[in-house]
């Protein structure tokens, strides 16, 4: 009865948004995002897709989900193409890129912990960001890492995790920096041996939502952090982390 209370107040609330905005309904979010194993699945599965579902349809809102590049996504949100995407980090963070597009919601959905792997025995005393300085270094196209890392490095740009790891598998690069939980999850269906390699975890931030900067788009920001609340208190949300074997996002 009082999950039924929480969906009528939501159905209410939606209502009164519409209203604001011209009568106009929410009936659907499109969402686009690079495909992440267990987070974002070609076939619309995976926690990030599954967790945007449980928002929405309860509220009526159809979610729509499409796997494009990252580079992509960035610029459908750039041009108002799309109303959402997944796994960036927040606003304010983002303007240090000169990303001022897109706005985010108060509650994140996972942190990152972002790593910097090398084979053993190349890096005779790590040290960040030091041990980086002129040497080659490589993240997927489209991240924005060089804007959190003091260092002079020589940068080659990749279009995916496993090129990453043939790169540093060949020597052709000394550093791969990437989200630790990403790349140990392409090492793995792409048959690297990580006791070759070292991790060390150069910073840890929090992932959210972005969502498009027009009335829709923060019309279902406001959504997404109601529900969010109430899903945690309804335990909908442990549940759902716990599926996907991942830990809550923090609490804001």
């Amino acid at each position: 009865m009082k999950y039924q209370c929480f969906i009528l107040l939501f159905i209410l609330l939606l209502s009164s948004l519409n209203s604001a905005l011209g009568n106009e309904k929410l009936t659907s979010i499109n969402v686009v995002a690079q495909e992440w194993t267990g987070q974002t699945n070609a076939d619309g599965s995976g926690l990030y897709f599954e967790l945007l579902k449980e928002i929405y349809t309860p509220v009526g809102i159809t979610v729509n989900t499409s796997i494009v590049p990252f580079e992509r996504a960035v610029m459908m949100l750039r041009k108002k193409c799309t109303d959402a995407s997944v796994g960036f980090y927040s606003a304010e963070d983002a303007k240090i890129a000169g990303w001022y597009f897109y706005i985010t919601p108060q509650h994140p959905i996972d942190f990152e912990n972002v790593v910097a792997i090398f084979k053993k025995g190349s890096v005779p005393k790590w040290k960040y960001p030091q041990s980086l300085t002129n040497r080659k270094v490589t993240w997927i196209q489209g991240y924005t890492y060089e804007n959190n890392i003091q260092a002079d490095m020589i940068y080659q740009p990749v279009s995916g995790h496993k090129q990453a790891w043939e790169l540093l598998g060949m020597g052709r690069i000394d550093f791969y920096l990437d989200s630790e939980v990403d790349a140990t999850t392409s090492a793995l269906e792409n048959g690297v041996d990580l006791s070759e390699y070292q991790f060390k975890t150069i910073w840890i931030n929090n992932l959210y939502v972005p969502f498009s900067k027009t009335a829709k788009g923060q019309q279902l920001m406001e959504i997404f952090d109601h529900r969010m609340v109430e899903m945690r208190n309804t335990g909908e949300l442990s549940k759902l982390y716990k599926k996907w074997k991942k830990s809550m996002p923090p609490s804001q």
